[in-house]
């Protein structure tokens, strides 16, 4: 995929054609993906379908995937990623057609103005983000240092040891 995708399309005319889109987008051009990155190189690839169901509604199927630079949330340092998205949405000219729009379709509300296809793109992207990004522990520069196993027969110290001397403290005054 080398070719970018156009920023905004007629999404009624390519339904009714029953179009195929496929590009790039440059992640720099993502702003709001952009706050959740530690860089903002590389490209977002997408394929669009666009089509017209039995019952009339038109729809755009999809999938995008770009490989992010995000921040490990345990270390704070950069963490490349792969994000994919599937999605399949229904166009519908006002809230009140989202609202009948089949379950199997999200609803994206395209009026006569030009869908931005940038926009569905980097929507789709921002959802499929882990909700906690992070390196795999034995990769990530904050491991938690675990506590060294006793040897058989060696007796560790009890950490609740003072607790139980305080108590007893407190008995006899």
């Amino acid at each position: 995929m080398s070719d970018q995708l156009p920023k905004h399309v007629d999404a009624h005319r390519l339904a009714r054609q029953e179009s195929r889109l496929v590009g790039t987008i440059p992640v720099s051009r993502l702003a709001r993906l952009g706050a959740f990155l530690s860089d903002h190189r590389g490209t977002a690839e997408a394929e669009l379908q666009f089509g017209m169901d039995p019952g009339g509604i038109e729809f755009v199927r999809g999938r995008v995937q770009a490989e992010l630079a995000l921040v490990c949330q345990r270390c704070l340092e950069p963490l490349t990623e792969w994000v994919r998205a599937e999605f399949c949405l229904g166009l519908a000219a006002s809230e009140a057609l989202a609202a009948r729009l089949p379950e199997v379709y999200e609803p994206v509300l395209v009026g006569d103005e030009p869908l931005g296809t940038w926009e569905l793109i980097e929507d789709e992207l921002i959802l499929a983000l882990p909700i906690v990004p992070r390196h795999e522990p034995q990769q990530c520069a904050a491991q938690v240092p675990r506590e060294p196993k006793a040897e058989p027969g060696e007796e560790r110290p009890n950490p609740f040891a003072a607790l139980e001397q305080l108590k007893h403290k407190g008995r006899s005054d």
